[in-house]
């Protein structure tokens, strides 16, 4: 499932069964530098892999497997080194599938460009352009890319410091981050992920690897992890020995109040007791991994979206985006996730208090916040404000149906390029998490094109309309006020008794239409960034 060792890049995949005898082979292969691969040099490695954190139909699903090779190099004859490699392995799902086996493989690959010969190690859609993963060149410079397998990495550190048990080592850092497309027995998602290689600095054999993916798709998700570490080899690797001294041969006591203090004043308590002496309220504060974790919660924590916070925190699970929640007892009183597709997160919080420990312990630095909480408590400069507004007892206006129309599954890929023509960045999973997640969604048509769309969240008496969006090219003709309208009638039908909507004070259009449709401003949210030469358009919320 992962793309360490064997599965890295967006053409090295390996199918289920087969990464699992492949997965031992991985971790085997490195290209030589000047001082090049010799007969006898030798390394043994543990290669373990994990999938947790389920979604959808993954939810609840775990596996893991378990695996120890040797890889010795047998001949070195002019370009040509060649590998022995031996292990095994065993693969135990919670689905009951529990398979084991052994490798025994020959890999022969060219020094000069680290590419193999013949008997590759692992599965890969191009074998004449994968290079080995177990040796690389030394030395090396910070900066320098390297090929490993299919992927290319980035020297990041020639002095990095890896912990291997209670010894830290001297090693050469490559990393590598991305996204690729699976398809492979676990079936279609899209795969985000960061992979670190450490190798000896002299030798420039491996040392470790330590593999980390988040797959997900329209209806399921789960997280992958893998570590390989060289358990004994020919060369050794050398030791820190200035965090040696500080670290193991230091006050280990100190060492770890300094951390649990440093943690605390970072991160914030993890209980709070709000309200009166007498009448006081206990507050939790904890992450939501699950659904299970937002289910049958009372949503409150914000005068303007309270209502919605569940329905926030379910898609930002679904999407494998962080979210913390403070409770008290099972009532939300304060909610903080962040949209890793935006790069835009939101705060709500009913009381500064939990405003300031939810800021610390989901650390964004762009992000929403409502206008009822103090500015000054984030560390950030308002970048915009945008103003809320409410219908009450909406009435159904009427629309043209032959340009507005529901929008349909078919309707997604077109919605998707006109949101990413508008905003600018990536917005699909969030348009996709809000058409499967329930909301209301309407296109409207130029002709046999989709021109633009809007979505309406219900919760309830409750809904909010949201992202009104319209190409540049198709406004000015009244798109906006279609979409409008047909949401509002549809809205009307079903009963609601509030309807609220937020948008930008620059986007004077969209108040203009929000106001013709008989909305008044309740109140502000504000967009903060710590860094605002490098903060994104936000046009929009991604919740």
């Amino acid at each position: 499932m992962s793309r360490g060792l064997g599965f890295r890049g967006p053409h090295a995949r390996l199918s289920v069964f087969l990464a699992i005898g492949a997965l031992l082979l991985p971790f085997a292969s490195l290209a030589a530098i000047a001082a090049a691969p010799r007969v006898g040099d030798r390394f043994d490695y543990d290669y373990n892999t994990n999938v947790d954190g389920g979604t959808g139909d993954y939810y609840g699903y775990t596996d893991h497997m378990r695996s120890h090779s040797s890889y010795s190099v047998q001949s070195v004859q002019g370009d040509q080194v060649t590998v022995r490699g031996l292990g095994s392995w065993t693969f135990d799902g919670s689905d009951g599938t529990h398979q084991s086996g052994t490798v025994d493989v020959t890999p022969i690959f060219s020094l000069t460009t680290r590419r193999y010969y013949s008997g590759i190690d692992v599965n890969t859609s191009n074998p004449n352009t994968t290079t080995v993963w177990f040796w690389v060149p030394t030395p090396a410079t910070a900066g320098q890319t390297i090929p490993v397998l299919d992927d290319i990495f980035t020297v990041t550190s020639t002095d990095a410091t890896l912990w291997l048990g209670v010894v830290p080592h001297k090693t050469l850092l490559l990393e590598a981050s991305g996204q690729y497309k699976r398809n492979d027995a676990y079936g279609q998602f899209d795969a985000t992920y960061h992979d670190r290689y450490y190798f000896d600095r002299d030798s420039g054999f491996i040392v470790a690897e330590i593999f980390d993916e988040h797959d997900a798709n329209f209806v399921a998700g789960f997280h992958y992890y893998a570590e390989v570490w060289v358990t004994s080899s020919s060369y050794p690797v050398p030791i820190d020995t200035v965090t040696f001294s500080l670290v193991d041969l230091g006050l280990p006591g100190i060492a770890v109040a300094g951390i649990v203090t440093g943690v605390r004043v970072r991160r914030g308590p993890s209980r709070l007791r709000l309200g009166s002496k007498d009448f006081p309220t206990d507050v939790r504060i904890r992450k939501a991994k699950r659904p299970a974790d937002v289910t049958n919660l009372v949503p409150d924590g914000s005068p303007f979206f309270g209502p919605f916070l569940s329905v926030f925190a379910e898609r930002s699970i679904a999407e494998g985006d962080p979210v913390v929640l403070a409770l008290a007892d099972r009532k939300i009183v304060g909610m903080s996730l962040f949209d890793r597709e935006s790069m835009i997160g939101s705060l709500f919080a009913s009381e500064e208090v939990v405003a300031r420990v939810l800021a610390k312990r989901l650390r964004m630095r762009d992000f929403f916040a409502d206008d009822n909480l103090p500015g000054r408590i984030f560390r950030a400069k308002e970048i915009d404000r945008f103003t809320i507004l409410q219908l009450q007892n909406p009435t159904a206006p009427a629309y043209d149906a032959t340009i507005v129309r529901p929008m349909t599954a078919a309707d997604l890929s077109d919605v998707v390029a006109i949101a990413g023509q508008v905003y600018g960045g990536r917005s699909r999973k969030f348009v996709e998490s809000s058409f499967r997640g329930g909301d209301l969604g309407f296109v409207a048509m130029h002709g046999p094109a989709v021109a633009g769309f809007g979505f309406a969240t219900v919760v309830g008496p409750v809904a909010r309309l949201h992202t009104l969006t319209v190409l540049a090219a198709e406004r000015a003709r009244g798109l906006g006020t279609e979409l409008t309208n047909a949401r509002l009638a549809t809205l009307a039908a079903l009963g609601v008794e509030r309807v609220i909507v937020e948008i930008s004070k620059q986007n004077v259009a969209s108040l203009r239409i929000a106001t013709r449709a008989g909305f008044v401003p309740i109140g502000e949210t504000i967009y903060y960034s710590r860094k605002p030469e490098a903060a994104p358009t936000a046009l929009q919320r991604q919740t």
